[in-house]
């Protein structure tokens, strides 16, 4: 008993394995959205769109991975790779012809 509360242990260790699962989750869709963001810096300026849509999208990436139900089984790579494989063909196609690339994002 500390302060009037009474922490009970074994809840303070299943919470403490759901955040840990959350954070197990979540880790490979933030390291592909760390890659994205360093392979679309090489887009030639003006090409990819506005800012605010791109970090709309990786906010919404993040809160699909940590919105899941913990009895879920499903691979979280699978999304992480499909952020990282499109962010390097927007690049690449900002690279190439960024007329092309505006009509790849809309």
């Amino acid at each position: 008993m500390r302060d009037g509360r009474y922490c009970d242990p074994a809840v303070l260790r299943a919470a403490l394995l759901a955040l840990t699962a959350t954070a197990r989750r979540v880790l490979p869709t933030l390291m592909a959205l760390a890659v994205a963001a360093f392979a679309l810096s090489f887009a030639p300026p003006g090409t990819i769109g506005p800012p605010w849509l791109l970090l709309a999208l990786a906010i919404l990436a993040v809160v699909w991975v940590v919105a899941q139900p913990m009895a879920a089984v499903r691979d979280d790579v699978l999304p992480a790779l499909a952020i990282a494989l499109a962010s390097l063909g927007l690049m690449l196609v900002a690279r190439i012809s960024p007329e092309l690339a505006h009509k790849q994002q809309y």
